[in-house]
């Protein structure tokens, strides 16, 4: 077949049978601008879903989603992403020596079932610098 095709048309078989012809969902350039121009005049103030939403309804225009937005950038509708600068992240400190950080969530950890512990057995539990003390909330 590949062979007969290049007797009969040449080099030019090897060419795509599409090439020079319009997408098949291609919209026409008259509907583009009569819904560019709505959007100017009548639904300036819409964001994109609503926008979709009305024209269905209203105008009886169906047109995808991302159509509308690319039609809506062209024509500074829609906002741009603003570009904003990253957060500086930065590595915390070191620990001087090597299981003090582990000690320190350790007794944090403690601490916070330790209270937990006191709450539902009527005591007030404060921590103060390593130590842990109890404090009786009863009336004496």
């Amino acid at each position: 077949m590949r062979n007969s095709s290049y007797r009969k048309e040449g080099l030019h078989f090897a060419t795509h049978k599409n090439t020079n012809r319009s997408p098949k969902n291609k919209m026409s350039q008259k509907l583009k601008k009569q819904v560019q121009r709505l959007i100017q005049k009548k639904y300036f103030d819409f964001n994109l879903s609503h926008l979709q939403e009305k024209l269905e309804v209203d105008e009886h225009v169906i047109v995808k989603r991302e159509t509308l937005r690319t039609w809506a950038h062209e024509i500074h509708h829609v906002k741009r992403k603003k570009n904003r600068r990253t957060k500086v992240r930065r590595r915390r400190d070191r620990m001087s020596s090597e299981g003090l950080m582990l000690g320190l969530m350790l007794g944090l950890i403690l601490g916070l079932i330790l209270q937990r512990m006191a709450g539902m057995a009527g005591m007030a539990v404060t921590i103060n610098s390593l130590e842990i003390k109890k404090a009786a909330l009863l009336p004496k």
